[in-house]
């Protein structure tokens, strides 16, 4: 056991260190951009500032200069410094920068008394500017297509300088007459030189006058001057500054459940107000006919084709109490529940999205699950105060940080939590992942209509990716694609007799989550499209009325109407006037008007045709009416006696009597 043990390794105690802080970052860095100072002098004027926080820190003879280095050596990689090195950007900002500066050239004057400061930029404005001190000037040049080559060209300057304007940097105007040439790398050059000796000569006078005789002469500023050579021309000049993005005073979120967070105090804030009460409205908005639920051998709780219990009643014999009102509500519960907490939930989830249900479906088979199953769902039959839509419950809990493992992300769009259990009642149909996927394999329309692969990948986004790649493949609505329709809706359980609802909430899903594309037709062209779907989901089994097949026409182009509009349609009204704008594009502002053009026609076709009938009928008849016509036949043939007409009758034997064929009659 001695021998798995790891090695005690003796390390020296820590020695008292510098809690850095803004305000000694801040001195450091006018110390290093504003004075032309000694290493010596700089650490001397650092130590003397804070010395009565350095007392705090026990360190009694104050920072190093190897410790002043070190940090100033990462400016430009920890968070710390993100918000000087950007510059002050508020007036209380400003008012610190320059009591500060004040401050250390007063320190400056007791620590050297026989020379003033000398700051790098003694210009008033340079103080009082909000912008970064020091920051090199980048002139890049925009082009439309090309890479950039940046070539820098570095000046010397004596003395101050302040960064060239843009109007300095564009060439001279020309002469009258003159076509406006574009500005090459020679002249953006000349510019930036012909503006920096402007501002020396301009300055000299001033210069001399605030810098101190003894002053170094080798005390120069580096501007660097990046000018990009493109493989074309540009017409313009652009100088953007570096942002940076400024660091947020964090505080601790402790959670009983789960790690602690760093979050603003606002964040913080807003974590512990009281959760408000969800409106009924939201709470239970209006189903749109089916609701799909997935369950597998792994599913919690109790689940079978003959109705699904929630995990907290499944071992109860005593009818649960009904449905709680939202006041009423634990939120620990919906927490549990979406959180997927090891506690029984008092709720059975459901969808009310096929394409959600089936992505879900596909991804437990691919990680193994055998046994997964769909069952259909009738909204109608359910309690409508114990269907909850989760989205709204999530806004509430989203502010509490109460989620882990990726659920905060989860707004639940397409998710409803029934309480306590689904009746046998209300379930419709129940397939098997397996017999889809074989379905697809013995239906290559079908699956190229469903792209099975394409919605169940793993890893990927089902808004960002998924809903993309379906419809950047363009598949048409077309008739391949409308007999798919109507096979998938047989193959669901559905038929001729089924409610209209659930039809429309099929075909309308399946437009809508696999991204079909439906293009403007005529309303002729629309009629015969819903009479093919009618005909083929129908079937040769099934015959039903004119008024059926009709009303089967007229709810497949509702479907497709619904199909145009984004999910959960019903809910927002901007939705659903998105939605008649798409359907007018393409021709379906009125289903209602499509079905009764067809039906004018087809009256219009009738009444011809009878027409027709009733006119051959009338000829034939003006025909055998002639006048005279009788007598000639009476005149022109013998007319025979009773006897020898009966002696003239026919002689039909039983093998040759005519027989009526019954089934043949209906035909």
């Amino acid at each position: 056991m001695s021998a798995n043990r790891p090695r005690r390794v003796k390390t020296k105690p820590r020695g008292p260190t510098n809690r850095w802080d803004h305000r000694q970052r801040l001195a450091l860095h006018i110390l290093y951009t504003n004075f032309n100072l000694d290493s010596k002098v700089r650490l001397r004027v650092f130590n003397e500032l804070f010395k009565d926080h350095q007392r705090g820190c026990n360190m009694r003879n104050g920072v190093t200069t190897a410790i002043l280095n070190a940090q100033y050596g990462e400016r430009n990689k920890k968070p710390n410094w993100v918000a000087i090195m950007a510059g002050p950007r508020t007036v209380r900002e400003q008012e610190e920068k320059t009591e500060l500066i004040r401050v250390l050239r007063d320190i400056i004057a007791t620590t050297q008394p026989n020379q003033s400061p000398t700051m790098s930029n003694t210009r008033p404005e340079a103080v009082q500017s909000p912008s970064p001190e020091d920051e090199p000037i980048v002139v890049q040049r925009r082009g439309r297509k090309f890479t950039p080559q940046r070539q820098p060209v570095k000046t010397w300057l004596a003395g101050y300088m302040h960064a060239p304007t843009e109007q300095a940097l564009r060439p001279e105007s020309p002469a009258p007459g003159h076509s406006k040439q574009p500005l090459v790398v020679s002249q953006a050059r000349s510019a930036v030189v012909r503006h920096c000796q402007e501002a020396i000569v301009g300055s000299s006078s001033a210069s001399r006058d605030e810098l101190p005789p003894h002053t170094p002469p080798s005390n120069r500023v580096a501007v660097s001057v990046n000018v990009a050579t493109p493989a074309t021309s540009f017409s313009a000049l652009s100088i953007s500054p570096t942002k940076y993005k400024r660091q947020e005073i964090t505080v601790e979120l402790p959670r009983q459940h789960g790690p602690t967070l760093q979050v603003t105090p606002e964040v913080a804030a807003k974590a512990k107000m009281p959760l408000v009460e969800v409106p009924d409205a939201l709470a239970h908005p209006p189903t749109s006919g089916l609701l799909f639920r997935y369950w597998d051998e792994n599913s919690f709780g109790h689940n079978s084709e003959t109705g699904f219990t929630a995990g907290r009643f499944m071992y109860n014999n005593v009818p649960p109490r009904r449905a709680p009102k939202c006041n009423e509500l634990d939120y620990a519960d919906i927490e549990n529940h979406l959180n997927r907490n090891p506690i029984p939930s008092p709720f059975c989830s459901a969808s009310n999205c096929l394409l959600w249900i089936l992505r879900l479906a596909l991804k437990e088979h691919n990680r193994g699950a055998k046994q997964g199953k769909i069952t259909l769902i009738d909204a109608a039959n359910l309690a409508r105060k114990g269907v909850y839509y989760v989205r709204p419950f999530h806004r509430q809990l989203r502010h509490t940080h109460c989620f882990t493992n990726g659920a905060w992300r989860y707004v639940g769009t397409h998710e409803f939590i029934v309480w306590a259990h689904i009746p046998q009642q209300a379930l419709i149909q129940t397939f098997t992942i397996a017999d889809l996927l074989a379905a697809c394999s013995r239906m290559p329309a079908m699956a190229a209509a469903l792209r099975i692969e394409t919605v169940g990948r793993k890893h990927k986004s089902l808004k960002k990716t998924i809903l993309t790649q379906l419809e950047d493949e363009h598949v048409p609505l077309s008739a391949q694609t409308t007999v798919v329709i109507a096979r998938l809706c047989r193959f669901l359980g559905l038929t001729a007799s089924s409610p209209l609802p659930h039809l429309e909430h099929i075909v309308s899903d399946v437009l809508q989550g696999w991204k079909l594309s439906v293009q403007p037709m005529s309303s002729a062209e629309w009629s015969q499209l819903a009479s093919l779907w009618a005909h083929k989901f129908c079937g040769r089994q099934t015959l039903p009325s004119l008024e059926r097949q009709m009303t089967l026409q007229m709810c497949f182009l509702q479907s497709v109407k619904a199909g145009l509009g984004d999910f959960n349609v019903m809910l927002e009204p901007n939705l659903i006037n998105r939605m008649h704008r798409k359907s007018k594009a393409v021709g379906l502002e009125s289903p209602t008007r499509v079905v009764l053009d067809a039906m004018a026609n087809a009256t219009t076709a009738l009444l011809d045709y009878e027409k027709q009938v009733d006119q051959r009928y009338a000829e034939a008849a003006s025909t055998r009416l002639l006048p005279g016509i009788e007598e000639y036949f009476q005149l022109g043939s013998d007319v025979p006696s009773p006897s020898s007409r009966a002696s003239r009758m026919l002689r039909v034997g039983e093998e040759d009597q005519i027989m009526f064929d019954d089934d043949a009659f209906g035909l």
